[in-house]
């Protein structure tokens, strides 16, 4: 099957649900070997991949296409921050490469990731967290080697400075970037923090083998982002509203020199049951999808505990608060849930920056200002990205 080459494209084929055994063609996609141009979409391809690789896996279905040059593929993508998610599945798991080839990949992918930030500046990077492999957890995040406890807020901190240095360059990296640096890292460790207590565990509470956490980190140029005022305001997606609503109000201000340097994305995705499924303890796809929806705020929320007692919340209301003032926005996919929510100063684009405190509330992703969910495709696991204006904002 193609790769998908948008969002739209992607909850397509969520949809789709197709049943036939498939072959996800990596070897010919160029979206696997450099970051998009188009908004969300990299960390949108890791969801992707692991949902089709979980629906391939259970059916015995084919991953890498070609054999003659999968395990040439393989080694390619062990450098990618998306196409890693591919490099990185259990031995054996993977048609046309022998475990002994995909264990040394792992390997030599782990390695590799272990001298991150030593790596050819780009504009994308990601961490990649793999819970069955002994050395799987990075020491960037974790307290130290084999120790499955996360580090501290100032090493999350450390951790996002280095990020900002590698996808930003130091050109774009100024004062305004590092002034927002503890807001941002509150942030992410907040939404780490949530992946790692909901994630490592199924619906039930079982152990989840071959798990599969990270973080993926992208910054647009405002360059890129100009490409969103060639379409029409109402064939762009939430997020493409979002940047439409950023550069217009570049021009409403009037200023010689932009204000909106570019755009920063932070995303958090893992390969578990899903947020509402975590929540309520059972398969959530079976459940309303009202339920679906109050269960994933729910999950986000502060301090309260799932129905199986052992997550906790880690507060929506916190990120939020911290998005509003960065101008932000914030997005989730899980099981049948899209929703969002984002800050920037123009109602028109359905967002509610008037508040003096955010509520915690989601958005639907097709409605708008709605949070009356809509029907989706189920996904695997959950992605939750936050989109971060940089410049004099």
């Amino acid at each position: 099957m193609h790769t998908p080459t948008s969002l739209t494209a992607i909850e397509q084929d969520y949809v789709d649900e197709i049943k036939a055994p498939v072959s996800i063609d990596i070897s010919t996609s160029a979206l696997f070997y450099a970051a998009s141009d188009k908004v969300l979409l990299s960390s949108s391809l890791i969801q992707w991949l692991i949902t089709r690789c979980q629906s391939a896996f259970t059916q015995d279905r084919v991953v890498v296409g070609d054999e003659s040059s999968a395990e040439l593929i393989l080694a390619k993508l062990i450098a990618n921050p998306i196409g890693a998610v591919i490099a990185v599945q259990e031995p054996g798991r993977l048609l046309g490469i022998s475990r002994k080839s995909a264990a040394s990949a792992r390997k030599q992918f782990l390695t590799v990731q272990s001298a991150w930030p030593d790596l050819a500046l780009t504009n994308m990077a990601s961490l990649y967290c793999i819970d069955s492999h002994s050395q799987g957890l990075p020491n960037q995040i974790y307290a130290s080697s084999g120790n499955d406890s996360i580090g501290s807020w100032s090493t999350f901190r450390e951790l996002i400075r280095k990020l900002l240095q590698s996808v930003c360059g130091e050109e774009n990296l100024n004062d305004l970037v590092l002034e927002h640096l503890d807001a941002i890292s509150t942030i992410v460790y907040e939404l780490f923090k949530n992946t790692d207590d909901h994630a490592k565990t199924d619906a039930r509470g079982s152990t989840i083998e071959n798990s599969i956490r990270g973080i993926y980190c992208e910054y647009y140029s405002r360059e890129t982002l100009k490409s969103v005022t060639s379409s029409q305001f109402s064939d762009l997606n939430r997020a493409e509203q979002y940047v439409h609503g950023l550069l217009q109000e570049d021009q409403h201000k009037g200023r010689r020199h932009h204000r909106l340097d570019g755009l920063l994305e932070f995303s958090i995705f893992d390969s578990g049951d899903g947020f509402a499924s975590k929540w309520l303890g059972c398969d959530a796809n079976l459940e309303s999808l009202e339920l679906q929806m109050q269960a994933v705020v729910s999950c986000l929320g502060k301090g309260r505990t799932s129905s199986i007692g052992s997550a906790r919340g880690f507060g929506l209301w916190t990120v939020l608060s911290e998005l509003k003032l960065l101008k932000g926005f914030f997005r989730v996919r899980t099981n049948r849930i899209h929703a969002f929510r984002q800050f920037n100063s123009h109602r028109h684009y359905g967002n509610d920056s008037s508040d003096s405190s955010p509520k915690e509330m989601l958005y639907d992703w097709r409605k708008g200002i709605s949070p009356q969910p809509s029907m989706n495709g189920s996904v695997s696991g959950t992605l939750v990205s936050v989109l971060i204006p940089v410049g004099d904002i």
